[in-house]
């Protein structure tokens, strides 16, 4: 199989807004990183051929031995490389692309762990016949446009959707989307906003109402309980955010021998 795909992972917030004393993506949570728990997801999908983490510099060595420790040479057939990152998101996702060689590229949040193979596999299909695909989920909540500190708009909902990653690109073109934005001094905060000043049209699909960014403290709480919860029903910590894996039965291999510990939780439970 020709592996069309890369992955370009953003990990060099410092983590301000949680008040952490360690960037986000180095968090634990059920006693694995955040960013370990990420990139199981990318690391099982077939097509993709490298996966390239852009972190703080400071981090660099230890992120590298996270990858020895979780994600060692043996168990993935995957290039991983880990290099530092620029100044803002956009400058590290620049020094990203230095490194991909293929046809389409990933660009994915580091603190986004709740994604699945669902989507990265739906981003996939998408690919074959768009050149920039995004996740999106409907906006629940009413929008106003706010001027000098007064409603001057109402925002339709209907039309309002939030923006998700991993967002999927041709090489080509998220390449030459980069070259503009630094020509006309323009930063965003989004990959496919860069491709959209090209007059490119990005096609969305459905996200995952749970794939949440991590940013501050409340997003660490419900990432919590929303791991606890998966533990409940007897899942692996990591693998249980991806139902994609199974066997014959239904079950990913990996999760045999914890259906009795998890029907004697929910015991407990009731």
């Amino acid at each position: 199989m020709t592996k069309n795909y890369s992955v370009i992972i953003a990990a060099a917030g410092k983590g301000k807004r949680i008040n952490s004393p360690i960037p986000k993506p180095y968090i634990l949570i059920k006693k694995y990183p955040i960013i370990i728990q990420t990139l199981k997801h990318f690391d099982r999908i077939k097509e993709i051929e490298r996966i390239i983490i852009v972190t703080h510099k400071d981090w660099v060595n230890y992120c590298n031995g996270l990858l020895k420790k979780y994600l060692p040479e043996s168990k993935t057939d995957k290039k991983y490389y880990v290099i530092k990152g620029g100044k803002e998101r956009q400058d590290s996702v620049n020094e990203g692309l230095k490194l991909v060689n293929t046809k389409f590229v990933f660009v994915h949040d580091a603190v986004r762990p709740f994604i699945d193979s669902s989507l990265i596999l739906n981003l996939i299909k998408s690919s074959k016949k768009y050149d920039a695909v995004i996740p999106v989920i409907p906006s629940i909540n009413t929008l106003k446009e706010i001027k000098s500190g007064f409603v001057c708009k109402h925002l339709s909902r209907d039309r309002i959707y939030e923006v998700q990653t991993p967002q999927l690109f041709r090489v080509d073109i998220l390449k030459s989307a980069y070259k503009k934005a630094y020509l006309d001094k323009f930063y965003a905060t989004d990959d496919s906003a860069l491709v959209e000043r090209l007059g490119i049209k990005v096609k969305a699909i459905e996200g995952i109402k749970n794939n949440i960014k991590i940013t501050n403290p409340q997003d660490l709480l419900y990432a919590k309980v929303m791991l606890k919860a998966k533990s409940l029903v007897g899942l692996d910590v990591i693998d249980s955010l991806d139902s994609n894996r199974k066997t014959d039965n239904g079950m990913d291999s990996r999760f045999r021998g914890n259906d009795k510990q998890a029907k004697q939780k929910l015991k407990r439970k009731k």
